[in-house]
């Protein structure tokens, strides 16, 4: 393992294994599940909990700020369209970050903490 790695820093095979490499002669892949289909889930469990669901989005692939910024003005032209009632409303995608150093941290715990901050204007 570490001479194969050590080739690959060296350059003397490639970094990353082109699609017809022979390490996939006997791979394959299934995808069981996606954003959608968690969105889906969620949405029919809140609609046996009773309220009302709308799948927004499962494709947020902004910065942190971007998403938690399209999330509340869809939240406020929601509340100007449908007044103040209840509704789950289920967004997905894959929000970006950007963690300066070492530190600890990652897209979803950032945009936890921005929302919760910017909810600090309703």
């Amino acid at each position: 393992m570490l001479n194969h790695l050590q080739r690959g820093l060296t350059g003397s095979i490639h970094e990353t294994p082109k699609p017809d490499d022979a390490i996939f002669k006997n791979v394959q892949n299934y995808i069981i599940g996606n954003n959608l289909l968690a969105l889906e889930g969620a949405s029919r469990k809140a609609h046996e909990l009773g309220f009302k669901t709308r799948i927004v989005t499962d494709k947020l692939k902004r910065d942190y700020t971007d998403v938690a910024g399209f999330i509340l003005n869809t939240i406020e032209n929601y509340q100007q369209a449908n007044g103040k009632k209840p509704v789950c409303l289920l967004f997905g995608g894959e929000p970006t970050v950007k963690v300066p150093g070492n530190r600890l941290g990652g897209c979803n715990q950032h945009l936890a903490l921005y929302f919760k901050l910017s909810l600090t204007i309703f």
